[in-house]
């Protein structure tokens, strides 16, 4: 990590040296073992993210050193959607965020840039696709039908139960998602896509703050170049570690 902006570092490892030991960060890289996630012409998903995950990781541990960080994986193992979830409520996580990358429709390869979602009941096209997109990999879970049937009803019941389930956390998570396309943006400005809701059934289960974060396309080729570079990889780590600290001192100013 050496070479990498420090001085920002240090200075927020000044500000905030005396952080309380019970902040618990859990970190899901998406997808792993026999889901691979999206392809670029050389990326895969599973291998980005997780490797972002570990980067940031390191940068936790020497910058906020008496959070608890877990991870829902630390190798290519897959984990259903549920057990990811089921971690950061059993923990009483303070922040939850699922990491991945992100694949256009065919015929929107141009689309690039990061961005971060936090539940919502539904969205617009472009953010049910993603959703979807996300999604799906519970078809790789046995009885997937049964164990997610309430989340994914769209009956006026289930729409009613989702609302009041996620609004809960809704504050945090929304501050939680501005601050991680901020720091994002930081690096790639021009391309920041913003925070947007859309149903990720991830999301939907956790009862804590969530987010999911998209780093970037690669359907994209820039995109891919950066997710798949070292020094892109390590961009993206600080940019989350910087967004999480910030996270963590907003949520401590207003609780205390």
């Amino acid at each position: 990590m050496i070479g990498l902006t420090t001085l920002k570092l240090l200075f927020f490892n000044q500000v905030f040296a005396q952080e309380a030991s019970s902040f618990v960060i859990v970190l899901d890289a998406g997808h792993g073992g026999k889901d691979p996630g999206a392809h670029g012409k050389e990326g895969i998903e599973k291998e980005v993210v997780l490797d972002v995950s570990l980067k940031l990781d390191s940068l936790l541990k020497v910058f906020l050193p008496s959070a608890k960080i877990i991870h829902t994986r630390k190798d290519d193992t897959f984990v259903p959607l549920r057990e990811r979830a089921k971690i950061a409520n059993e923990e009483n996580a303070d922040l939850f965020m699922s990491i991945h990358c992100n694949s256009a429709p065919k015929g929107s390869r141009t689309a690039r840039g990061s961005e971060t979602f936090v539940l919502g009941l539904r969205g617009d096209i472009y953010e049910d696709y993603i959703a979807e997109l996300e999604n799906s990999v519970i078809e790789q879970e046995s009885n997937y039908e049964e164990t997610y049937e309430k989340w994914q009803s769209s009956s006026p019941e289930a729409q009613i139960m989702m609302a009041n389930y996620f609004s809960v956390h809704l504050e945090e998570s929304m501050n939680a998602a501005r601050l991680i396309q901020e720091e994002l943006g930081y690096y790639d400005g021009k391309y920041n896509r913003g925070v947007k809701q859309a149903h990720f059934l991830v999301l939907a289960q956790t009862t804590v703050p969530s987010v999911l974060v998209e780093l970037g396309f690669l359907s994209n080729t820039i995109d891919e170049q950066k997710l798949m570079s070292e020094k892109g990889r390590i961009q993206l780590a600080t940019s989350l570690c910087y967004a999480i600290i910030r996270y963590k001192a907003h949520k401590e100013m207003h609780e205390g």
